[in-house]
């Protein structure tokens, strides 16, 4: 969350946690293709229920 609030660039925190600025990298865009997939499956179940 930090990366995303305080702008802190992958290097730092890849070096905070002992990982690869790739493989934090990964983590970021698995993270956001989750909750992307999280929020369109959430507006479709809006879109389509029924009252």
């Amino acid at each position: 969350m930090a990366h995303y609030t305080k702008t802190f660039q992958s290097g730092p925190i890849g070096r905070k946690l002992k990982l690869s600025e790739g493989m934090i990298r990964i983590k970021f865009q698995t993270a956001e293709e989750f909750i992307e997939g999280c929020l369109s499956n959430w507006k479709w179940i809006i879109k389509h229920r029924k009252i």
